[in-house]
């Protein structure tokens, strides 16, 4: 096969895949994003960002079968490309170390989701993704009791994703549902906008 068939291949099977894990079949994501990077470990140079990018998706599609330790390995293999690509402080490894954090959270394995997320926080991408960095952090914080702090991040992120994303996007969405649930527990950090 060329190297052109290949990588319009691994674009239509990482295509199918991202549809699958919209639909919430996470089977057939899975099978998809492990057909895409079959195609692109081919085609491509060794430890191109696109197959980085391809084994972050496959973690996110085990993390959402409640396959954590699978998860865990494609989201360090991902890791392990753009690491050794662009250097350990690089803003492209957050998708990545999201995607990491998610699984070992989903693990129970709290303590190392939090150092993990405060690692992709601490690279400051101004992206959507940054933004889903702050979000899981408040997150881990929130899990942890320490409301305050969990407050302070998820409004961080909404205002990030308010502003990139739009205020209808289901990420900051989910952000907002986030700050409602911490109402309870004090004032919403909504009602300081």
């Amino acid at each position: 096969m060329t190297t052109g068939f290949l990588l319009a291949l691994w674009y239509l099977w990482n295509d199918a895949g991202s549809q699958a894990l919209d639909q919430r079949r996470y089977t057939d994501a899975a099978v998809a994003y492990r057909q895409a990077i079959d195609a692109a470990v081919t085609a491509l140079p060794h430890n191109d960002p696109q197959t980085a990018m391809l084994w972050r998706n496959l973690s996110i599609a085990y993390a959402a079968e409640g396959m954590h330790r699978k998860a865990e390995d494609a989201a360090q293999r991902s890791l392990r490309i753009l690491e050794t690509r662009f250097g350990p402080a690089d803003p492209s490894l957050v998708p990545s170390l999201n995607a990491l954090g998610a699984a070992l959270a989903g693990a129970g394995r709290f303590t190392e989701a939090r150092y993990v997320f405060e690692r992709a926080v601490e690279l400051n991408l101004a992206g959507p993704h940054g933004a889903t960095a702050i979000h899981n952090l408040g997150a881990m914080a929130h899990q942890d009791g320490r409301t305050d702090k969990a407050r302070k991040l998820y409004h961080e992120a909404f205002r990030r994703r308010a502003l990139l994303l739009g205020e209808d996007h289901p990420a900051t969405i989910a952000t907002h549902s986030a700050l409602i649930s911490l109402q309870g527990k004090g004032k919403s950090a909504l009602a300081r906008k």
